[in-house]
């Protein structure tokens, strides 16, 4: 139209310096306060993850400590899923798996010592049947041949066998009074 581009009136605005100023200053400590407040709110989360973190490893270390006493049925509580979380399960994993290996060291243990008594208990019921076997078989074949001195070699190998025999009912005895400990 025909009055475009010209001015029809202006409007002065006033702002004094020191308006300006306050303004300023007020924005300054606002953005000081805001940033304090993160910082603030920042540092709060990390003590409480901090502290967290602390409480579960604490618990970490009472395990470790349980563990060096021999107490494998100790577990630690799994609160979270992150890297402390994944320890713990992982140190539970563990107590349980020494716990298995040493049922099982002690089952192996049992079954040696049994085998070694087994072992040992074969032997000296072996000693004296030796002796038993050669009496019987000298008085087999002495009277076979019908030797003159019969009388005097059964009377000798009756000895033996009757010695043979306490001395197994002795070994036999040992070994139920030691099986019934």
């Amino acid at each position: 139209g025909p009055l475009s581009g010209m001015s029809i009136g202006s409007v002065q605005v006033g702002v004094s310096a020191a308006d300006l100023d306050n303004l300023l200053l007020k924005v300054t400590y606002t953005s000081v306060a805001l940033a304090l407040a993160a910082l603030g709110a920042t540092v709060l989360v990390g003590v409480l993850v901090a502290r967290r973190t602390t409480r579960d490893l604490d618990l970490l270390v009472e395990g470790s400590l349980a563990a060096s006493r021999g107490d494998l049925d100790h577990r630690v509580p799994v609160r979270s899923k992150d890297e402390v979380g994944a320890v713990a399960s992982a140190f539970n994993f563990m107590m349980e798996d020494l716990k298995t290996s040493k049922e099982r060291l002690v089952i192996a243990e049992r079954i040696a010592a049994w085998q070694e008594i087994a072992r040992r208990l074969a032997h000296e019921i072996k000693n004296p049947l030796t002796p038993i076997q050669m009496a019987m078989d000298t008085l087999r074949k002495s009277y076979k041949k019908q030797h003159p001195e019969f009388a005097e070699i059964l009377d000798e190998s009756t000895t033996t066998v009757l010695e043979e025999a306490d001395r197994l009912k002795r070994i036999v005895a040992e070994f139920s009074d030691f099986a019934r400990m």
